[in-house]
């Protein structure tokens, strides 16, 4: 009977508790060139969730929501990022700071980026003219945007929260059981 009452009482830390096999931790993957992945460790993207990029004063330099891939391009912050921080407002935080060989790697490709743009300047004129016909986002489509990304995002965290305590219910109901056939024993 004690086994089983210790059994039952170890289940129940478990479930109350859960170890972190049950979390999926937040990771940041270099990409190619100055592209960044924010992903969990499941390999699902961080999507929504809000990027900050610093300077080495904390100054902010600029802010967005993670998109729908992941990948974050910080190549024209070259000059003066330090380091990137997200958060997707459910406990998953990224405090990612830039070693002097990354800051380096994309002041170079930003360089080559420059160099290519005015070395193909003259054709890029009459291309510009057949090319580029979409049009920028207004605010209200980015709006949308954001808030779909937020909605996503909650349903996320809503649907977790549900399977814990569905878990943990499911556990009490059977802990109760148990109980019941040890007392009328």
């Amino acid at each position: 009977m004690k086994r089983r009452s210790l059994a039952i009482v170890l289940l129940l830390v478990f479930a109350i508790f859960p170890s972190s096999s049950f979390a999926h931790n937040p990771e940041v993957l270099e990409q190619e060139g100055t592209v960044l992945l924010f992903q969990f460790d499941t390999g699902d993207p961080m999507y929504g969730a809000k990027l900050i990029v610093e300077d080495a004063n904390g100054n902010e330099l600029h802010h967005e929501f993670v998109k729908e891939d992941g990948l974050f391009d910080y190549g024209e912050y070259a000059d003066s990022i330090h380091k990137i921080v997200v958060n997707d407002g459910g406990g998953h935080f990224i405090e990612f700071e830039f070693t002097d060989e990354m800051k380096q790697k994309a002041k170079e490709m930003s360089k080559k980026n420059e160099e290519s743009s005015s070395d193909s300047s003259g054709d890029h004129n009459v291309a510009s003219n057949t090319e580029e016909t979409s049009t920028p986002e207004t605010s209200t489509e980015s709006n949308a945007k954001i808030s779909k990304m937020k909605n996503d995002l909650e349903k996320k965290e809503n649907n977790s929260l549900m399977y814990y305590i569905l878990g943990v219910a499911v556990v009490a109901v059977v802990a109760v059981i148990a109980m019941k056939k040890n007392n009328k024993k």
